[in-house]
Parts: C-alpha cells; sequence; structure tokens
C-alpha cells in the first residue's frame, strides 16, 4: 500500500509551495469524448482521464503528469521522464535500484494540432535528447475524438558515430478508475496487455490495455514496483502476466532494437481506458505469396477481429499498398465486394463493414507487385466512429521481389543415351531421368535394376506396372527391350518428370505450401477458434 502524496498548502507553507519545478504538459482537450483530457508532458510522460471517472487512470490518481512514459535502456544507461519534479508526486523510486536514471532533456513539443477527426485527430509531438548518447526520441500522441484509445508513436533516431543497443519500454503504474488494484489480462493474437478489473478480463469490466501496433513488441504485468524494478535492469520485458493476481500493479510493452549511426525507425501503439471493458478492433494481413516474380501478381487478406461481445461497424476500410504494387480492378472478395477507390498508394473501400461481437471479418484482393526488387511491407487499418477504436497492422505481409528464375530445362529434350545437354534440371544432365543404356539412368526410377528380379527384358512385371518400387527388387540389370511395366518412363519417349515441351518444371515450388489462400485462411481460421476458446 503506497502512502497518499504530501500535498503542500501555499498557504501555510509559501516558501515549499514553489520549491518545485512542475513539469510543464500540453493537453487534449475533449470534454463530452471518452477521454476527456490527455496531459503530455515535455519530458515523455502522460496523463489521462476518463469522461467517466472521477480521478486520474495512472497513479497519482490526481497528479499531472502520471507515472506513465517513455523509458529508454541505451548502452547500459537508464533513461527515464522527471518523475520526481510531477506535480503529486511519483511512485517509481525503484526505478534507480540498479543505478540512478537520467532525466531525459525536452527539445520541443508542439501545442495541439488538427480538429480531433478521425482522419485528422488531435496530436502532440514531444522532441527529448538521451543524455550525451546522439539518440533523439520525437514522441506522438493522437486522438480522434469519440474513441475509448489513443495512439502513440515513438521515433528514435541514431545521430551518434556509434551504434547504440536500446531497449524502449511503454509502461505504466495502473489506477483503475479510482482503485489502486486490480488483475491482468493478456490478448495472444494482438500481444496487448492489461491491467483489468477481472482476471483475464472475464467477464469484461474495467481495464487499460496497452497493445502494440509494430511488431516485437514484449510485454509485462504485475506489481507496479515489480515492473518498475524490472525496467531498473535493463533487460526487455519477459512476456509474463500475474493475471490472476489482486495487487497494485502496473503494466506495460517494450522493444530491442539496436540502432546503426544515422538510422531512424519507430515503435507504436494503443492506450486504451475503458470503464466496461471494450478493447480495439484488431487488425490482422497475410500476403497470398511470400515471395513473387518481379511484375508479378500476388494477393492479400485483411482480417478485422472483434474480440468485443457487441458488433462493431467500420465505416471504411484503408490499404496503404507499397510503393510500386496497384490493384488489380474486380478481384475485391469477402466480407466487401466493390472496387475500392484508389488515391496514389492509398485503397479506401467504403462500408458499412460489421464485424460481429466475438468474431472475425474477412477481405481479400489481388495485386500486380512492384518490378523492383527487394522486401516490401503493407499496412491496413479501418476507421469508425464508435467507443472501440481499431488497432492498424503496422508494416505487415511481407512480399519479397524477385527476378524470374532461369529456365528450369537446358535444351530441347531429345530422350538419348545422355539426356538432353542441359545443366542439372528436372529433367536433364548428369541426373537424367530418361535416358542411357540401362533403363532410366544412373538415377533409375526403380533403382536401375529390373524391378521384378527376372531375366533382362522379360515382360512379366506385375509387382511394378510400370510404377517406381524406391530402389528395385535385386534382380539382374535391364539390359533387353524395354520392360513393358516400365516402358511409360523409358520407351524413347519424355518420361515422368520430363517435360513434352521444353518450359520445365520446378517440382519443389508444389512441395509443403499451401496452393492457395484459402489454405493460408483454413489455418488462421483455426488459430481464431483456438483463440475464443481459451
Amino acid at each position: 500500500m503506497r502512502l497518499a502524496p504530501v500535498v503542500l498548502l501555499p498557504l501555510l507553507w509559501p516558501s515549499l509551495a514553489f520549491a518545485q519545478t512542475v513539469t510543464a504538459t500540453q493537453t487534449i482537450t475533449a470534454t463530452t469524448a471518452p477521454l476527456s483530457r490527455i496531459f503530455l508532458g515535455v519530458d515523455g510522460s502522460t496523463q489521462i482521464e476518463h469522461l467517466l471517472d472521477a480521478s486520474y487512470e495512472v497513479y497519482p490518481p490526481s497528479g499531472v503528469p502520471g507515472d506513465y512514459g517513455t523509458i529508454l535502456a541505451i548502452d547500459g544507461a537508464l533513461y527515464a521522464p522527471d518523475f520526481d519534479n510531477h506535480s503529486d508526486g511519483t511512485a517509481t523510486d525503484s526505478l534507480n535500484n540498479v543505478a540512478p536514471y537520467i532525466v531525459l532533456t525536452p527539445v520541443f513539443q508542439t501545442g495541439v494540432l488538427g480538429t480531433g477527426a478521425a482522419f485528422d485527430p488531435f496530436r502532440v509531438t514531444t522532441s527529448l535528447a538521451a543524455g550525451g548518447t546522439g539518440v533523439q526520441v520525437v514522441q506522438t500522441d493522437a486522438y480522434a475524438v469519440g474513441a475509448e484509445s489513443y495512439l502513440t508513436t515513438i521515433q528514435l533516431t541514431n545521430t551518434s558515430t556509434s551504434p547504440r543497443v536500446i531497449v524502449l519500454y511503454r509502461a505504466a503504474d495502473c489506477y483503475l478508475g479510482g482503485s489502486d488494484s486490480g488483475y491482468g489480462a493478456v490478448d495472444p493474437l494482438s500481444g496487448a496487455v492489461s491491467c483489468s478489473s477481472n482476471p483475464d478480463n472475464n467477464p469484461p469490466d474495467r481495464i487499460e490495455q496497452w497493445l502494440p501496433i509494430s511488431s516485437g513488441a514484449s510485454h509485462f504485468q504485475a506489481g507496479y514496483d515489480t515492473v518498475w524494478s524490472w525496467i531498473a535492469t535493463r533487460a526487455p520485458f519477459p512476456d509474463s502476466c500475474e493475471c490472476t493476481v489482486q495487487q497494485d500493479n502496473g503494466a506495460g510493452l517494450s522493444w530491442s532494437l539496436t540502432l546503426a549511426p544515422g538510422e531512424t525507425t519507430s515503435r507504436s501503439h494503443l492506450t486504451t481506458f475503458s470503464p466496461v471493458g471494450n478493447v480495439p478492433v484488431v487488425t490482422l494481413k497475410l500476403a497470398d505469396t511470400g515471395t513473387v516474380t518481379s511484375g508479378g501478381r500476388s494477393g492479400y487478406t485483411v482480417f478485422f477481429d472483434n474480440a468485443n461481445i457487441f458488433a462493431v461497424t467500420l465505416d471504411q476500410v484503408v490499404d496503404l499498398l507499397p510503393a510500386g504494387f496497384s490493384y488489380v480492378p474486380g478481384t475485391t472478395s469477402g466480407a466487401l465486394t466493390s472496387d475500392p477507390v484508389i488515391a496514389g498508394q492509398q485503397l479506401s473501400w467504403a462500408g458499412p463493414l460489421v464485424v460481429a461481437g466475438q468474431s472475425t471479418a474477412m477481405l481479400h484482393f489481388e495485386v500486380i507487385v512492384a518490378t523492383a526488387t527487394g522486401a516490401y511491407y503493407n499496412n491496413a487499418s479501418a476507421l469508425t466512429d464508435g467507443l472501440v477504436a481499431v488497432a492498424p497492422t503496422g508494416d505487415t505481409a511481407r512480399i519479397d521481389v524477385v527476378l524470374a528464375p532461369p529456365p528450369t530445362d537446358g535444351g530441347v529434350e531429345t530422350d538419348g543415351a545422355v539426356g538432353d545437354g542441359g545443366g542439372p534440371s528436372s529433367d536433364g544432365g548428369p541426373i537424367e531421368n530418361d535416358g542411357g543404356p540401362i533403363g532410366d539412368g544412373a538415377v533409375d526410377l526403380d533403382g536401375g535394376v529390373d524391378p521384378d528380379g527376372g531375366s533382362p527384358g522379360d515382360a512379366a512385371l506385375p509387382p511394378d506396372l510400370g510404377s517406381p518400387d524406391a530402389g528395385g527388387d535385386g534382380g539382374t540389370v535391364d539390359s533387353g527391350p524395354a520392360d513393358s511395366g516400365a516402358a511409360p518412363f523409358d520407351a524413347g519417349t519424355a518420361g515422368p518428370g520430363d517435360e513434352s515441351s521444353d518450359e520445365g518444371c520446378d517440382c519443389r515450388a508444389r512441395r509443403g505450401r499451401p496452393g492457395s489462400i484459402w489454405a493460408s485462411v483454413a489455418l488462421f481460421g483455426w488459430v481464431l477458434m483456438r483463440r475464443k476458446k481459451d
């Protein structure tokens, strides 16, 4: 149990009342919206107010900003907001367990920009420096009025001449709607971690959730002091949750990365506060094919997973194609079937698209990939006017664009004694399947020996029937006329594994991989069913 912070009364102790330097903030204000105020400190810290709650959502319950923010471990040193100079005290002393943390240096902070609309959310950008490491932090917090979630994006740039090993934390000491204790929850599909009123948020009730959009995140939920103590070790979060333990708790996400000199990268997540346990709809995306020939054709499947018990209506689906990719008209199928509106690389489908409670909606479309080789990623999301936000995919659904492979056949099929003169391929070269003086060559389909053990050239082949018998049966080398049971393979015409034309056959491309997107969809559906059962 933490002690309440000491409040200094200016009438009694005027000299003490003004001795503390209070951290400056910008405030996103939407008085009639669920998140009525978001206080953003110049030091990378945050406090949130929900319209339906009398106290703030992170500890301390009346302090601005609160014990929530951006923390960095860089090459073994820890950099954090100036928690000690917040207006109503702090409970982050355990951040100093290993060594005192270094306060992030404010560089600048914008005012509140935007109109609050879905396409133009309220946003504040805060720039920070991590001591003398050369790592610059640009934090952007954006809120679209109406939702119980807001988006935070952390951009990191290494301006030094040395690589920097970084662990980025976004963590908070939860204060759950007037209560300083609660349970935890983890969503295995999205990787989201929460402080919740009920274990595993079951049944749904008050929740504070951190949902990663950028890949590679680790999560942690435990006692608040355990969370700060873990960060003090500079280690990534351990992907664990004390979900069934009622305690004075905290939670958060971390990402591990290495920044080369001059490199910039970003990590994003949603923060959600809901008195009834509403959680964002999660967007996921799969590419039909992971590797595609330059200028070839592929496709994407977009999934919208709604874990809430009620239906959510999506007003618009938005997909940002990689550079050089283009939509194939008439290929949209699934929950929507009309072609999108195309503006540059952005595809926009008009709703409504209704995602039933505890269900998933799917959308599929095809694309022509870029002609330039390389790795390409996609980003998909949707817009809704309700309390429930939609978590975008972030960069996902990787497609590797490669040059067209060389022909698989080195020449014209002749079925001669030494093959067709090609290099090692499916039907030519040193491991020819259809030529040579003894049946099908050194790697004969039936082992290079007579398949039934009889005299050379005999025609009594019931055991073989023209099929390979994986090594023969120990008979004499067939030196007579073509074995009638094996005639389809060596009668002087192209046999199985050979092409009747010169187009070749890449048999490996068909082994062990789904033949279509529907195989991937079936597999994904199985994962979702398991998720619902769990």
